[in-house]
């Protein structure tokens, strides 16, 4: 890795490579850790002065500092991403300041740690909310919170068929990758059925289990999307008649499915059978966020905002154990 420039004092460098120099103005760090450093990483003697704000540190803690910085961006340097980020986070215990946290973060991304990454970077930029370099730090958190997390899900049904976001995948365990968000884990046995909602966080692992309870009659499973949690589900117009991710009992016949959240509706004719289960999935998109010109207070006397209300897709499938 090469080293390098140091910067100016009130430069941040790119976002794609560490931080030499620090700020200047910060009290928490001293002055003689952002020179030696930039002495000891660039070509030239750094030529800056020190703001006559900043904080003087203990000899020995400021002796401590300097040396775990150097340290820091010498085992970086040679490939040690370990040592690094223990040197760095040694450094902020002992001198907080933003540049370090946006090294630790980019030692952290570079190892594959994409979870403290992103937090690091949070930190950098809750520390220096006006950094120059915001903007691209922000495009590199979005990539690393859009990470997928891994779940694995088992069930003491051991007859139980499991459902992901509507999807049929078999027997339990099963192991699924899914994006960052709101998502449906559903266990069906002949005689029962359990739906749950899981917010699967970014780039983490997670294990749970869906067990349904040993017995509840129906012959309706009326599920959906992560996002619609609970949504109510009105049938053949009688309100409040189920929810999302109830199994019931109906009689065989047409009827009308209705599911309503935040004034949208979204609907759905089914003819349960007698036998077997009908199981209908409502995937619900989230909405588009409105424009920034759209979230003006509406003007006096104008009529109420039609709710923003995403697309349904609708899948019905009849299975037999």
């Amino acid at each position: 890795m090469k080293a390098h420039a140091a910067a100016e004092p009130g430069a941040c460098a790119s976002s794609s490579g560490p931080r030499i120099g620090y700020l200047q103005g910060v009290r928490a760090l001293v002055w003689s850790l952002a020179v030696l450093s930039s002495i000891t990483l660039a070509a030239g003697p750094a030529t800056a002065q020190p703001d006559a704000d900043v904080a003087k540190l203990p000899p020995r803690v400021e002796e401590a500092a300097r040396t775990a910085f150097v340290e820091a961006q010498t085992a970086d340097q040679a490939g040690d991403l370990d040592t690094a980020i223990e040197r760095y986070r040694y450094v902020q215990k002992l001198a907080p300041h933003p540049n370090v946290l946006f090294n630790l973060a980019d030692v952290l991304r570079r190892k594959g740690d994409v979870r403290n990454a992103a937090r690091e970077y949070r930190a950098y930029l809750k520390a220096l909310p006006d950094a120059p370099d915001a903007a691209k730090v922000e495009k590199v958190l979005a990539s690393l919170e859009a990470t997928p997390g891994t779940i694995e899900v088992d069930s003491r049904g051991t007859d139980a068929v499991m459902f992901v976001d509507g999807e049929r995948l078999g027997p339990p365990p099963i192991t699924v990758t899914l994006a960052p968000g709101p998502h449906r884990f559903e266990a069906i046995t002949p005689l029962s059925y359990r739906s749950m909602v899981h917010d699967v966080a970014f780039a983490q692992q997670t294990s749970f289990s869906v067990t349904p309870p040993a017995r509840m009659d129906g012959n309706l499973v009326i599920s959906g999307s992560g996002n619609l949690g609970r949504a109510r589900v009105d049938i053949d117009g009688k309100e409040r008649a189920a929810r999302v991710g109830d199994l019931i009992e109906i009689a065989a016949g047409k009827h009308k499915l209705e599911v309503v959240q935040d004034g949208c509706r979204w609907d759905k004719t089914v003819a349960p059978p007698n036998l077997d289960i009908l199981y209908v999935y409502f995937d619900v998109t989230p909405p588009k966020p409105p424009k920034a010109s759209k979230l003006a207070p509406p003007k006096p006397g104008a009529p109420p905002a039609k709710p923003a209300c995403g697309k349904a897709t609708i899948t019905v499938q009849r299975f037999k154990f």
